[in-house]
């Protein structure tokens, strides 16, 4: 909504979200109003659904033209007509933008320190890209992803290996106390084919009832747990809240432990003879 003129005149001009919009001024359609802060009149040009605050970056209420700040541009001669700080964010078109952003942005930066005498500009390890501040960098200092996921996926999938063993032993003891049975069918005619079949398929439909529990608990605990974990304000939306991608790639896994610890022993056992496997036996 603002225009290059309002930037570089500084015009006092103003986006607001929606809700700021109904608290202050009783509705949404509000372009062309104006309102006061900081001793200053604004004239919405803009309204916005509103941000959550989970969006640390983007979230606002209200956004201006820094240029319309005097505080920010009128003061600047001891610093040769700089001013800061200032976060900034670049929207890539791909990931293998990157690089050639970074290298025109040292380009820009050591021709523009040219033009200083006692000032320069540095950005220190910016930019960053969203997953480097994800894993704890900042601008004074940059995590190396191969360093943080030695340290981090180390530790993570420790804390995924305890419960996955837990859940073939589960699952592996479950088709073992079964072979009586499996030798019972066996002897009425039923092909090991058929056999594997029905306890695979038992077990992926346990496997998906889990899930689906384990989906609504999660959402549940999210629920009673937001007083004290989030801010009341906080709004969260379904895209932050369940990633597809994410959730069928962990079901994914899960039916891959139930495939390995039923699948590989029901296979075995099934390849007994009929009288071993009627003996119930744990060999």
């Amino acid at each position: 909504p603002f225009t290059g003129a309002d930037f570089e005149s500084g015009l006092p001009r103003a986006v607001i979200s929606e809700t700021a919009a109904r608290k202050l001024l009783g509705s949404a359609d509000v372009i062309g109003k104006n309102i006061v802060f900081d001793y200053t009149t604004y004239t919405i040009c803009g309204v916005v659904r509103q941000v959550s605050k989970a969006a640390k970056y983007a979230y606002a209420d209200i956004w201006v033209p820094y240029t319309s700040k005097a505080g920010l541009t009128g003061q600047t001669a001891p610093y040769e007509n700089m001013t800061g700080y200032f976060n900034m964010i670049m929207l890539a078109k791909n990931d293998s933008d990157f690089e050639a952003i970074k290298a025109e942005l040292t380009k820009q930066i050591e021709v523009y320190n040219t033009t200083k005498q006692d000032c320069k500009v540095s950005f220190m390890k910016n930019p960053l890209t969203h997953l480097d501040m994800a894993i704890g960098s900042n601008g004074f200092k940059k995590v190396d992803l191969k360093d943080y996921l030695i340290g981090q996926g180390s530790i993570l999938l420790f804390l995924l290996f305890i419960p996955a063993i837990n859940l073939i032993s589960v699952v592996l003891s479950s088709v073992k106390k079964r072979k009586g049975e499996i030798g019972l069918r066996k002897a009425f005619g039923a092909t090991k084919k058929s056999i594997i079949q029905q306890i695979l398929f038992e077990n992926m439909v346990l496997t998906g009832i889990g899930a689906l529990i384990g989906f609504g608990l999660s959402f549940l605990f999210l629920y009673l747990s937001r007083s004290f974990t989030l801010d009341e304000e906080v709004l969260l939306t379904a895209d932050m809240l369940f990633k597809p991608g994410l959730f069928i790639a962990v079901l994914f896994f899960a039916f891959l432990l139930n495939l390995l610890s039923a699948g590989l022993p029901a296979l075995h056992i099934t390849r007994r003879q009929i009288v071993e496997a009627l003996n119930d036996t744990n060999n």
